[in-house]
């Protein structure tokens, strides 16, 4: 069976009414983008609102985590032979950063890259200028793909030095009467 297409009759009746509805749309764009504008201008005063009253918050926190990390080295003989240690609200300690590559005494970034070139390890270098691909490297050293000493060679070292963190224990901070009072609120 063949469908056929119904063609409905235009809803626009002629030029003038085509006009006027070219006009009737402007007139509703121009109406969003008020609107668009007006509430913009409302969530950047929110944003900065939000942003006076939580700057004070966000230092107050760096002081506690800078005081903490002050106590914890200070006190480092208490952890032991451990890296961290859980208190009832979280944890602090110290963990491995992800690590930086360094060159050596005497060597440059450029003499690096050079010495790379010669021995075809340019798995290690970036290929739009001949630049160190420093993730590269670093992948390479912890799959074992590269050891200190080929490091070396290329007249590099990867320093890796402890970096303090604090954790917080949620669970016990949901537990707190405080918290019900925010959640209710919310």
């Amino acid at each position: 069976m063949v469908r056929k297409r119904v063609e409905a009759a235009p809803m626009i009746s002629g030029w003038a009414d085509l006009d006027a509805k070219l006009k009737r749309r402007r007139e509703l764009q121009a109406q969003i983008t008020r609107m668009e504008a007006d509430a913009n201008g409302k969530i950047d005063a929110v944003k900065a609102n939000l942003k006076n009253n939580v700057n004070p918050l966000q230092d107050e926190v760096k002081r506690i985590e800078k005081d903490a990390e002050d106590f914890c080295t200070f006190n480092r003989d208490q952890f032991g032979d451990k890296k961290s240690m859980k208190l009832d609200f979280g944890v602090v300690g110290w963990r491995k950063s992800p690590g930086k590559v360094k060159t050596i005494a005497k060597w440059t970034f450029q003499k690096v890259v050079k010495k790379l070139q010669q021995q075809k390890l340019s798995d290690y270098l970036r290929t739009k200028d001949p630049v160190l691909d420093k993730d590269a490297i670093k992948e390479a050293f912890r799959s074992k793909a590269l050891s200190e000493s080929d490091l070396k060679k290329i007249g590099l070292k990867i320093e890796e030095p402890d970096e303090f963190f604090v954790e917080q224990d949620e669970v016990k901070i949901a537990q707190m009467p405080e918290m019900e009072l925010i959640r209710k609120a919310g």
